[in-house]
């Protein structure tokens, strides 16, 4: 069961994009701030170190409800924080710490402020990373796999991004150390217990595990063991994970074991497996690997009482006698940040702001705050959308033909957070996959509007391909190029596929319900039934696993089992609005199951979801002929009629009711013109032949007739001997045409 969790406040003055209104001045005092600091080094104790960033990260809110929110993970990451800032004599400025936490610490927010602590690293400068969160994988494997969940994160399929790749994390803290020649000290906190995808098959433990194998020449402290729990306790601190908490004790001084003032990594080590073990009942073993003698704190003896999170490093106001016109690029970027104006209108967008900025030493400075934004708003509209479209595709879908113009920009807005990340980050594989993936879902979706083009079919599997080039591990990539495969009807490259993307994402429905469909066309029921049964089992609130289900049933002609799972279906939130079509369709045709009344009450539910489709006006008309009120029928086909004048299948139910109410003049013009609209539909000439005869026209049913025969009708049954046509047999014209196509009668 998910945890109630309070909204909780960031500490102010830690460096930070919120994307909130208001943010930009604040920063711009910021950035002033920055310049007559430098000097600050001179007069901090000595350290081994020649200076130190943080980059902290704590989530306890997900913004999938499917994921277990946690109660401390954001407390714990802004007490640490703290620490840095005030409970160590080797503290931190708050512009050296970065501190994201819950709504802030998206997955593209981390992304850029990483960025930015690689590009700007210096030698033998220690970088701090804290994570404190979920972590997971989908399906354990011989490849070292595990992902650290932020709060943009999905509940499956985590490869298509709100999640970051703990292999991808340390090729970039690797490049930090080799290239950088940075120290690095990582902190994870990410074992915290709640029900995941891969919660299951191992998930959590296989990340922890992952973590410890990887990142070697860097410092870790984790807060457990592989096979076990992080965990909280009330009664610490108002509410704390445990490891935390004896964490910050311990860098505070309590794990100065032989008290020189100074926190190495084995008294620390030491330390918090006493405490942790001690306060969790030795259920929980804190690990570290990295030189035991790293000195990780200086205690501050004498050290101020800890600031309330709201008392941290306010900063003054300081004068903005600075480049003016510097200034006002900046808040102009600031305010096409918020209008979301990011790419477009040209000149005027963010990012040309931010390009125009120049490269002088202020604009330069400017330039660094303006990327970590630009970076991290690129990516959250982008990635939200993505998460939508693999978690919900039926509500994302909805969306996007609402709104189509932004979501063909998405793709272009994270090619071009690719493009800031750079060739050589460690991110840009991952950003540039998702660009290329999001084109080909559109370029496809393209593809279905235009009545299954093939060319940009081709198009969509091209840019598919490009993106898994660059993540091969990508089930959500294997799912699409399922889809594809099967308009090509290449049925066994399209099982392949989308057994690949089950098992990559052994719990994501989407595409266990693609898998079922394969096996649906190949006949293979029983299949296909088992694993719509497994979608429902993941998520028995997801509607379209039993409408699904249900059409399944239907071509088998299981017409009671059909039936009962539409049902289900419009009991389920957000039903798919064809359950209520097909339900009203079985409930009119299906004999045995008749019930005209309850099949009117579906497809009005039907057209008051889908108030533009035609069909569903046309079957709401033929339920009211049904019960017996012609009137509304003939209102509802006139309805039709007017949005759709020349459409065959709106004009024949309405020549079949004229013929009904004996308006045989009107029949036989909407016969003549569904044949003038699809001369392919030559067989309905029977019909407008029947009408010719009855209104009284023999000359004109004979030529009707002809036109027929000439077509290759051949049913002699259905002319020669029906009574439509008994007025007929005795003139020469009809025997003489019995003659011609029918001569061996």
């Amino acid at each position: 069961m998910k945890q109630a969790v309070t909204n909780k406040s960031r500490p102010s003055g830690f460096f930070s994009l919120g994307g909130k209104k208001g943010v930009w001045l604040p920063l711009l005092f910021l950035y002033l701030m920055i310049q007559p600091m430098v000097t600050q080094a001179q007069i901090r104790a000595i350290r081994p170190f020649s200076g130190a960033k943080a980059l902290i990260v704590g989530v306890s809110e997900y913004r999938d409800d499917k994921i277990t929110d946690l109660e401390y993970a954001d407390d714990d990451a802004e007490a640490f924080a703290n620490l840095l800032t005030h409970q160590t004599a080797w503290k931190l400025d708050a512009q050296d710490i970065v501190l994201l936490t819950n709504e802030e610490a998206t997955y593209g927010k981390f992304l850029a402020e990483l960025d930015r602590l690689i590009e700007e690293a210096q030698p033998k400068e220690r970088i701090i990373l804290y994570f404190a969160g979920h972590g997971d994988v989908e399906v354990v494997s011989e490849n070292k796999m595990g992902y650290l969940l932020f709060h943009d994160a999905s509940a499956t399929t985590y490869a298509t991004g709100g999640a970051c790749m703990v292999n991808t994390l340390d090729d970039a803290l690797s490049r930090l150390i080799l290239e950088k020649k940075a120290e690095v000290i990582l902190i994870t906190d990410a074992c915290r217990s709640g029900t995941l995808a891969g919660s299951q098959n191992g998930g959590p433990a296989a990340t922890a595990a992952v973590i410890s194998q990887l990142f070697g020449n860097t410092v870790k402290i984790l807060s457990c063991e592989p096979d076990q729990s992080s965990l909280e306790d009330d009664s610490l601190d108002g509410g704390r994970g445990i490891f935390s908490y004896y964490l910050i004790k311990g860098l505070s001084g309590a794990a100065d074991e032989n008290e020189d003032r100074y926190v190495n990594l084995l008294e620390l080590e030491r330390y918090l497996v006493d405490e942790v073990m001690a306060a969790s009942g030795d259920q929980q073993i804190p690990t570290t690997a990295g030189s035991k003698t790293t000195k990780l704190s200086k205690v501050d003896r004498a050290q101020a009482p800890v600031a309330s999170p709201t008392d941290l490093a306010k900063a003054d106001p300081v004068s903005l006698e600075r480049d003016t016109p510097l200034i006002e690029k900046f808040v102009a970027f600031g305010e096409a940040i918020e209008a979301k104006n990011l790419l477009y209108p040209k000149g005027a967008s963010a990012y040309d702001l931010y390009r125009s900025m120049g490269e002088s030493a202020d604009a330069v400075a400017f330039k660094k705050v303006m990327k970590i934004s630009l970076l991290s708003v690129l990516q959250e509209d982008a990635q939200q959308a993505l998460n939508d479209y693999v978690t919900s595709p039926g509500k994302e879908l909805g969306r996007r033909w609402a709104n189509a113009d932004i979501y063909d920009r998405y793709p272009e807005y994270l090619e071009t957070a690719a493009e800031l990340l750079g060739t050589e980050s460690s991110f840009y594989a991952d950003t540039k996959s998702r660009a290329h993936y999001f084109r080909g879902v559109n370029l496809r979706l393209q593809a279905e509007r235009a009545g299954g083009s093939d060319s940009l079919y081709q198009l969509a599997m091209a840019e598919q391909d490009k993106a898994l080039a660059l993540q091969p591990v990508a089930p959500h990539i294997y799912n699409e190029k399922g889809i594809i495969y099967r308009h090509f009807k290449n049925g066994e490259q399209e099982l392949l596929a989308f057994k690949t993307a089950n098992a990559l994402s052994p719990r994501w429905g989407l595409a266990l319900m693609n898998l079922a469909g394969t096996y649906k066309e190949r006949k293979e029921y029983e299949e296909a039934e088992t694993l719509y049964r497994d979608a429902i089992s993941l998520d028995e609130e997801l509607a379209l696993s039993y409408y699904n289900l249900a059409r399944l049933f239907e071509e088998q002609r299981k017409i009671e089992e059909a039936i009962e799972m539409y049902y289900v279906t419009i009991s389920k939130p957000s039903p798919n609005a064809n359950a209520y079509y097909n339900l009203a369709r079985l409930l009119l045709y299906e004999e045995g199951f008749q019930d005209a009344s309850e099949s009117r009450e579906m497809i009005k539910r039907y057209v008051r979801l889908e108030p533009e489709d035609y069909y569903g006006k046309l079957l709401l008309a033929e339920t009211e002929l049904k019960v017996g009120s012609p009137e509304k029928a003939d209102s509802l086909y006139s309805s039709a009629l007017k949005d759709s004048p020349d459409n065959p299948f709106i004009l024949y139910p309405m020549a079949v009711r004229d013929e009904a109410k004996k308006d045989y003049p009107a029949a036989i013009a909407r016969w003549t013109k569904i044949i003038e609209l699809r001369p392919d539909l030559s067989q309905f000439n029977l019909n407008l032949a029947n009408m010719y005869v009855k209104n009284g026209q023999a000359e004109e049913a004979i030529t009707a007739l002809q036109a027929l025969l000439e077509a290759g009708y051949d049913n002699y049954a259905e002319i020669g001997l029906h009574e439509r046509f008994a007025s007929l047999r005795d003139t020469p014209a009809f025997v003489a045409l019995l003659d011609k196509y029918f001569p061996d009668r």
